[in-house]
């Protein structure tokens, strides 16, 4: 993916970032004047431009932050305490909410959910996306921590007064705002965005100039969602009946745990106390399998590969342990709370802490792992130094106690922390995409073979002509009538704008070497006239673990990911329909389905499949439900207005 130099600059050089203490804006317009081309400039250069609106955000946060630790006589590790209960104090206030909402219905999908929105605690954004909401207010919390890191004035008070409890909320409500203009800033500069300035409205809009992209985007992102949820159901559904399958998954659940139950939670001046009794812990095992949905949906093909750098753990071993240290939080978390007046006892109603030694102690009661294992996997959820990132690190180390970051702890981004465990273990992308190569190979051959239809999936991956030059392969499936050359990326689950680009140039990077590839076997091809693959059509594809630029077109090459090739090879048509969950159990909405073939039979599943992947059912269909909607997102009396298209989708729920 090639950029010139003004897109390199906008990413990389800090003059051009308005977002640090160096950004240097009569740099921006001598670099501007030097280069400019025409009068009207590129969409970049007016990007670049004005990037001079953003930096104002960024001192007035840096001096809002310093006049606030300034009046303060708190010391750093009392201040952390503060910050983190007020964020916990938020998402409780929030869920009892969306939980009296939801008290009158009988069914819930998972379209009516992702599409929830709540009123602003800012009252001039108006309504929100509810999910979106919470994240961005703990995506202040994440900043507000980090700046501690930078700059705080020791002092050694540790006694909250309500001044404190106001500057905290006047605090949040500020860096909640950053946030999202930030976003806004990045989200144009890494995934092109225009940036464009009326100065007859005073508006300032940052418009999409891909459209097709950032549908596809938005679309992957649904669908990755959904496929997790559907997961989930599936689950939640063998829990209600008691089937066969919940027996057997609760037994292999049980196999790591000892027959110990937490009988109550309190708090003791804030600190978790718990008993436990015999018995088996079902809440623990519905959670590890409501997280285990995720890594089978995603990361089916890692098994039980043991992590190099934790002794003996596996990564089902990780959610294990994790799924228990969520019950017992969850447990203190949910114990009810009623604020009589608005001071600080009431507040320190939503503190939560535990004793590091005790958690361990907790855990070593509750499952069968060593205490060596038990204190490294319990590392990797823990916070203590460096930069902070709560959506990874939920818990935060302070002294002797660990305190818990609710929304991250127990409603957690799984894929996320997935890729975290997986790095911080020693498994790097390298290795899942050698595993992920095989799973492809081993599912579709499986497959193959069921249904009787013609295929070779060469052993041999390396192909060498006379001149000793070579290239290797990850994926050839020869069908009846066709070839499909793939090359294979495993991927992080991308959180930020800057994972996004990343995540595109890998698979631009994957595109442009399966052409490169396509091209040797074709100029060799008198060469390798043994391989019989090579006399029929071939269909190139780059294919990856998750869904989120699928549908897209790289350089000639398709993009897909593996649930579509699942979708096209073994269920070989596209359901649409509705799955709830009611009282009863998971239901199917009848009302709704209706079905797609894709093929009749096999000399089809070859003649169909290249336009299956350059435009893919699924996706298609869902292409008539987005839309682009402009959305203000600085406040009103902002000069300019900051006003930000986003992809949404045409249903909406309030609560």
């Amino acid at each position: 993916m090639s950029e010139n130099k003004l897109q390199k600059k906008l990413k990389s050089d800090p003059r051009f970032i308005p977002y640090n203490e160096k950004y240097d804006f009569d740099y921006v317009l001598s670099y501007l004047k030097k280069t400019l081309k025409s009068k009207t400039g590129t969409y970049l250069e007016h990007n670049a431009l004005n990037s001079s609106f953003f930096n104002p955000y960024y001192i007035g946060l840096k001096d809002y932050y310093n006049e606030i630790i300034g009046s303060n006589i708190l010391s750093l590790n009392s201040f952390l305490e503060l910050i983190i209960t007020f964020a916990n104090r938020d998402f409780y206030l929030l869920t009892s909410m969306l939980r009296e909402s939801n008290k009158g219905k009988t069914e819930m999908d998972y379209d009516g959910m992702i599409n929830s929105t709540i009123q602003s605690n800012i009252p001039e954004l108006g309504r929100i996306n509810a999910q979106a909401g919470m994240e961005a207010s703990h995506d202040g919390l994440n900043l507000i921590l980090n700046l501690t890191r930078q700059k705080y004035d020791e002092n050694d008070g540790s006694k909250y007064e309500l001044k404190h409890l106001d500057n905290c909320a006047k605090l949040f409500g500020f860096s909640n705002i950053y946030i999202v203009i930030k976003s806004g800033y990045d989200i144009a500069i890494w995934e092109d965005y225009a940036i464009l300035y009326n100065k007859e409205s005073e508006e300032l809009k940052i418009k999409i100039i891909n459209k097709k992209i950032q549908y596809l985007n938005r679309i992957g992102e649904y669908r990755l969602e959904r496929n997790i949820f559907s997961s989930k159901m599936v689950v939640l559904s063998a829990f209600q009946e008691k089937n066969a399958f919940y027996h057997h998954i609760s037994k292999e659940a049980n196999k790591k745990r000892k027959a110990k139950r937490l009988k109550h939670v309190k708090l003791d001046k804030s600190e978790i106390n718990y008993k436990l009794a015999d018995g088996i812990e079902k809440e623990t095992v519905f959670k590890e399998l409501q997280s285990f949905a995720s890594l089978t949906t995603y990361y089916a093909f890692i098994r039980d590969e043991i992590l190099p750098n934790i002794n003996g753990v596996n990564l089902y071993d990780v959610l294990v342990i994790y799924t228990e240290v969520q019950h017992l939080i969850s447990e203190a978390f949910e114990i009810k709370k009623i604020e009589t007046a608005t001071d600080v006892e009431n507040f320190n109603l939503f503190k939560l802490k535990i004793k590091k030694h005790e958690l361990i102690e907790y855990l070593l009661y509750k499952t069968k792992y060593s205490r060596n294992q038990v204190k490294q996997t319990l590392e990797l959820f823990i916070q203590k130094e460096g930069f902070y990132n709560i959506w990874e690190r939920p818990l935060i180390e302070i002294e002797n106690f660990l305190f818990p970051i609710i929304l991250p702890l127990i409603s957690p981004n799984t894929l996320r922390m997935l890729d975290y465990w997986l790095e911080k273990g020693g498994f790097d992308l390298d290795s899942r995409g050698s595993l992920f190569e095989k799973h492809i190979k081993n599912v579709l051959s499986f497959e193959f073979k069921r249904k009787g239809y013609e295929f070779n999936i060469p052993i041999e991956n390396t192909f060498r002509n006379n001149n000793d030059e070579f290239e290797e392969i990850d994926l050839i499936i020869e069908l009846k009538k066709i070839t499909l050359l793939a090359e294979v990326k495993c991927i992080k689950y991308p959180f930020d704008p800057r994972d996004y680009y990343n995540m595109y140039s890998r698979l631009s990077e994957g595109a442009e070497q399966i052409n490169r590839k396509a091209k040797f076997l074709n100029d060799n091809k008198d060469y390798f006239k043994n391989n019989s693959f090579l006399s029929k059509p071939i269909v190139k594809l780059v294919i990856t673990n998750y869904p989120i630029f699928s549908g897209s077109e790289i350089v000639g090459v398709s993009i897909t990911d593996f649930s579509l090739l699942e979708n096209y090879f073994i269920n070989g048509r596209f359901g649409k329909g509705r799955m709830v969950g009611t009282k009863k159990g998971v239901e199917f909405d009848d009302t709704f389905h209706s079905e797609i073939k894709y093929y009749q039979n096999e000399d089809e599943l070859s003649d169909n499949l290249e336009n299956f992947f350059k435009n893919p059912v699924p996706i298609t269909e869902k292409l008539k439900d987005v839309y682009i909607e402009e959305t203000q997102i600085s406040l009103p009396e902002a000069n300019p207005k900051i006003i930000m298209d986003y992809v949404k989708f045409k249903q909406s729920n309030e609560i």
